[in-house]
């Protein structure tokens, strides 16, 4: 009998993917046949929390896959939030068939979890969080670049998005969880 293949979903924000969330994504490639990287709060840009817009972010993703020849294992993919949970987990459901799910994200946990699916927090690498990398950039601290995957570090650069991160300061607005 033929062996099961083996799913991983990786969910999250990625604003922007960095080095922490590239060695999470390395890790389940390493781990499972295919590893479904899929970007949330895909209505969600330019703003303090969320200044790139999903299709940037997903420019960003491509970029350190491509780098790191990994683009085979993974397929990324969009997620809009809704403001009924219910609802959001039967959208991600219908988007991608997955065994185990990774995140930061306590509520996407709980409820990846009470419909019976293995979920796993990630956790920071290194203490790399996508909040210190909008940060330093914000400051002009060129330290943020060694957070970052190069591949990555050269797509902000050249679409001039580090200068649309600095830009990005007005508040988002209040999550729209049930």
């Amino acid at each position: 009998m033929p062996r099961r293949v083996r799913r991983a979903l990786f969910i999250g924000r990625f604003q922007p993917y960095h080095s922490g969330h590239h060695h999470v994504v390395r890790g389940l490639a390493r781990r499972f046949a295919e590893v479904f990287i899929v970007v949330g709060s895909t209505q969600a840009n330019r703003t303090r929390e969320n200044p790139l817009t999903v299709k940037e972010r997903e420019k960003l993703i491509h970029a350190a896959l491509r780098a790191d020849g990994l683009k085979g294992k993974c397929r990324v993919l969009e997620l809009k939030d809704k403001n009924e949970n219910e609802g959001w987990v039967r959208a991600l459901l219908a988007l991608c068939k997955f065994d185990e799910a990774f995140s930061n994200h306590p509520l996407t946990l709980k409820l990846l979890r009470e419909k019976g699916f293995p979920s796993h927090e990630t956790g920071l690498w290194r203490g790399i969080s996508a909040t210190l990398v909008r940060s330093l950039m914000r400051k002009n601290d060129a330290r943020w670049k060694k957070l970052v995957h190069p591949a990555v570090v050269k797509e902000l650069e050249a679409r001039g998005l580090v200068g649309v991160i600095r830009a990005s300061v007005k508040p988002s607005p209040p999550p729209v969880y049930s």
